[in-house]
């Protein structure tokens, strides 16, 4: 009588170790839990990709109407193409056969230096009137007008560049009204190429790598 109580009482402490051990075996059978995709990364920034390619997308600047439009071409013969600074100071001129020239009575005398004047029949030593550029650019002296950007009925053709180019109309110290080509933009025949800025007006050979540079405080040839 005495030992099956004890018997009995074995059994059950046998049977519940045996669920708890088959409880802990169940328990470690269990996969472990899923690694979210963003732990495993490198850590580098998204960068945004092409569903075609699968390449990197850069997004592709677009052309401007200023640069579209920047150079304007003088395709006619002589005359040349007359204009302007937008001050109405500098008179400048650009012809189709890739020759430029610039006057320079507004330009600071005592920044000029004397030059010999070729067309003086006496060959005496005076201020430059002019500055020009052909295959190489110079200081010289011209007796006649080379460059007249202002309104002329009887002369259209000077300044007909002025409604392809978006040029504008001024009025020069001098009280006339002249065509002025904007800043940034410019001229090309050929290989000449005049461009009209803020500090001035640069013309440049693109073949030679020679040119000028007038601005009010002086000339610059190079």
């Amino acid at each position: 009588m005495g030992t099956k109580p004890l018997v009995g009482l074995l059994f059950a402490a046998l049977t519940l170790l045996t669920g708890c051990t088959a409880a802990g075996q169940a328990g470690s059978s269990q996969p472990p839990p899923a690694i979210p995709s963003a732990s495993v990364t490198s850590g580098a920034s998204s960068v945004p990709t092409s569903s075609a390619t699968g390449a990197a997308s850069t997004p592709t600047p677009a052309t401007t109407t200023a640069e579209r439009n920047r150079y304007i071409e003088v395709k006619a013969k002589l005359p040349g193409r007359s204009f302007a600074s937008p001050s109405g100071r500098h008179y400048c001129s650009i012809s189709a056969e890739g020759y430029a020239v610039c006057l320079t009575i507004a330009v600071d005398q005592k920044a000029l230096r004397k030059v010999k004047c070729p067309d003086s029949g006496s060959g005496y030593w005076d201020k430059p009137n002019i500055v020009e550029l052909g295959g190489t650019a110079a200081l010289g002296c011209a007796t006649d007008q080379p460059a007249d950007p202002r309104r002329d009925p009887d002369a259209p053709e000077q300044t007909d560049w002025v409604e392809e180019a978006g040029g504008t109309w001024v009025t020069s110290e001098g009280g006339d009204v002249v065509a002025a080509l904007p800043y940034g933009k410019a001229l090309r025949a050929g290989s000449v190429i005049c461009t009209s800025e803020e500090f001035g007006i640069t013309c440049v050979n693109s073949k030679t790598g020679h040119g000028f540079l007038i601005r009010n405080r002086g000339v610059v040839t190079f």
